[in-house]
């Protein structure tokens, strides 16, 4: 009986010494695509392919990445990636690549590249998209520094709680005629690796059309009241007064009623301010609940302004109708079969922060 256990275990080390050798193998044919990047310019659909290509060693557990960058130029999307990938001898590997990067030149129309990978049966769902200023010759730029650029946009990518990681395609509506709406992250990044790598603003789309910025203060309030941040770090100026602050886990929660045949939503946050400076110097306890009420309508300013600048012109940016739908379905169907949900519902903010 030992013996016959000792034949089949070492059957079973000989199968997988195989099939390790082999897979080593196949992974050194493959260019392994971790970030495509498209473009709009007059000579047609620019594309880019950031490529890993693997170097196994003999020792077959230890495969060494090397990443570079593919570009061709198409009619259209599909025929620009294929060209691209001609411009390398191995086999193109999409099954990693989970990084869309969209260039300056689809802001005129971005809602087709969107929606070449969400009817793509080979798209991968949970593909984050960004965008970035450069065209793709400040791209091929960065040869030095094309791993690091990788590398902090998966870790974005990775932390849907992180700082401006909020290009989930799936979250976008791609399947309208009208075209995408919603806010996608602008990635800025360099040839020098000292430089920063990162998201400091987002681009604002509504019909597939970008309609404004959002940086600082407000991007954050953004990411709070859409669900992908919990807390703030803010830096402001309140009534002229340099303001900084941030908060313990914050928490959301919504309120719909229907007042006069007008669906209404309170959107209420609540939580813990930290680290509360006013001028320069922490406030002390006698001054926390005033400083706190201050902070408490600033914010609730701030957030309803940019909501009611977008709002009224049908782009929700919080996902507002959804909560008042859950509430009254029938009367905000028949405003939006008269044309007049967003011109007559009404979304209001307060926050209710606290002193630590």
């Amino acid at each position: 009986m030992g013996k016959k256990k000792l034949k089949i275990t070492a059957a079973v080390l000989l199968v997988l010494s195989l099939c390790a050798c082999g897979y080593s193998k196949r992974l050194g044919e493959r260019a392994i695509v971790k970030m495509i990047y498209l473009d709009e310019t007059r000579a047609g659909v620019q594309a880019g392919l950031v490529v890993f290509t693997c170097e196994p060693n003999a020792d077959t557990s230890a495969v060494q990445e090397t990443a570079k960058l593919y570009t061709a130029v198409g009619r259209n999307v599909e025929e620009a990636l294929s060209n691209a990938e001609r411009q390398q001898n191995k086999k193109a590997f999409y099954a990693q690549n989970e990084l869309l990067l969209l260039g300056p030149g689809t802001l005129r129309g971005i809602s087709p590249y969107l929606r070449f990978f969400t009817e793509e049966n080979a798209a991968r769902p949970n593909l984050s998209v960004f965008l970035t200023p450069y065209g793709i010759g400040e791209l091929e730029e960065c040869s030095e520094t094309l791993s690091k650029i990788v590398y902090e946009a998966e870790r974005m990518a990775a932390d849907p709680r992180g700082q401006g990681s909020t290009g989930r395609i799936f979250e976008l509506d791609t399947t309208g005629s009208a075209g995408v709406s919603g806010a996608l992250p602008v990635y800025t990044f360099s040839k020098d690796e000292s430089d920063y790598f990162g998201v400091k603003r987002l681009m604002l789309f509504h019909r597939g059309i970008p309609v404004g910025e959002l940086e600082k203060e407000q991007m954050q309030l953004y990411l709070l009241l859409s669900g992908k941040s919990d807390r703030l770090e803010i830096n402001t100026e309140i009534e002229g007064r340099p303001v900084s602050f941030g908060t313990q886990r914050l928490h959301l929660s919504h309120t719909a009623k229907t007042v006069a045949g007008v669906p209404q939503l309170e959107v209420n946050v609540t939580g813990k301010l930290d680290s509360t400076m006013i001028d320069g110097k922490p406030v002390g306890k006698e001054h926390a609940r005033s400083a706190s009420a201050q902070i408490n309508r600033h914010l609730g300013e701030t957030a309803q302004r940019l909501n009611d600048s977008a709002f009224s012109h049908g782009n929700d940016l919080f996902g507002s109708r959804r909560w008042m739908r859950l509430y009254d379905r029938a009367r905000c169907d028949e405003l939006e079969a008269q044309g007049a949900f967003y011109e007559k519902a009404k979304v209001t903010f307060r926050f209710s922060l606290l002193p630590a």
